[in-house]
């Protein structure tokens, strides 16, 4: 199977991430398509809901480095990096959670690099409430 276009695959990854926050108690916006910055802003629908995070969801296809752009000076507080294989498209995405001092501590120029957020994964307590 060809590659998907990356719009759909961001997509894809966006409403992955959103659905796996919705299943852990946190109440999910997402943010209009084509602006730069946050592509999610949460809050805990057990707590404080004036509490909110901010968070990136970057959509990948295959196991390599994750693309920033410039930027990073300006990440929100996580980034949530997801992994389809639009090969096999019942499978479950991976799922990678880093927050953002990581990332900053960890990208090299405009990469965050596979062996840098493979530990990772599903590491959704890094989310604090």
């Amino acid at each position: 199977m060809p590659k998907l276009p990356n719009n759909i695959v961001h997509k894809a990854a966006l409403y992955y991430a959103a659905y796996k926050l919705t299943l852990r108690d946190w109440g999910v916006e997402v943010k209009p398509g084509g602006e730069k910055g946050a592509d999610l802003v949460i809050y805990d629908r057990r707590g404080d809901r004036r509490k909110r995070h901010t968070v990136k969801v970057k959509g990948l296809q295959e196991r390599h480095a994750c693309p920033f752009g410039e930027g990073i000076e300006s990440l929100p507080e996580y980034v949530i990096v997801v992994r389809v294989n639009p090969e096999k498209p019942e499978e479950e995405p991976e799922v990678f959670v880093l927050d953002r001092d990581t990332v900053k501590k960890r990208v090299q120029g405009i990469y965050l690099e596979l062996k840098d957020y493979e530990e990772f994964k599903d590491r959704w307590e890094l989310i604090t409430r």
